[in-house]
């Protein structure tokens, strides 16, 4: 059965059926086994994933931590991003920092904060933005990676001028 949601909810709610909230909840969010949220509208607090699945479309102003199940995010997560397990996929943007455990995350858009891989699968497209640093755990970047001013290398010495009394061993 599906519930929809349009007004204001204030304190939190725990989602084990298939909800769909599109008006604004003051207050944590918890989906559960057998929960599906589809958020367009606006929630004030954090969203913990135990289970299930979610398509973010609105705006969350807290943190989420997702402990398995399946997440999108086409819309905006302020806080930030907690991945254990499960699927993610980042289409829209997420203002903190994104630091995958061991799900299986796919990124497609905005992460402003850094993005940290421990553990799983971290596939980012080429047109995605990583504003802040992109870290493998163990000391690694990857390539394109924003390095920071004491781990950028020096730049190239300017190459000498050529001698105007050396002879050019070949004709031009």
């Amino acid at each position: 059965m599906k519930h929809a949601h349009s007004g204001m909810i204030s304190g939190g709610m725990v989602v084990d059926t298939d909800q769909a909230m599109n008006g604004s909840c003051v207050g944590d969010i918890a989906v559960i086994e057998g929960g599906r949220l589809r958020l367009n509208g606006a929630c004030s607090g954090d969203l913990i994933m135990e289970s299930g699945e979610t398509i973010l479309r609105g705006a969350l102003a807290g943190d989420a931590t997702q402990l398995t199940g399946t997440l999108t995010v086409d819309g905006a997560i302020s806080g930030d991003l907690l991945i254990e397990s499960g699927e993610t996929t980042i289409r829209g943007a997420v203002a903190g920092d994104v630091q995958n455990r061991g799900g299986d995350l796919k990124v497609y858009g905005v992460i402003k904060g850094d993005l940290i891989e421990d553990g799983g699968t971290t596939w980012v497209d080429p047109k995605a933005k990583i504003m802040g640093d992109h870290v493998v755990r163990g000391g690694l970047q990857h390539p394109g990676a924003h390095e920071s001013p004491l781990e950028r290398p020096a730049p190239p010495s300017a190459p000498e001028p050529p001698d105007p009394h050396a002879t050019d061993p070949e004709p031009r």
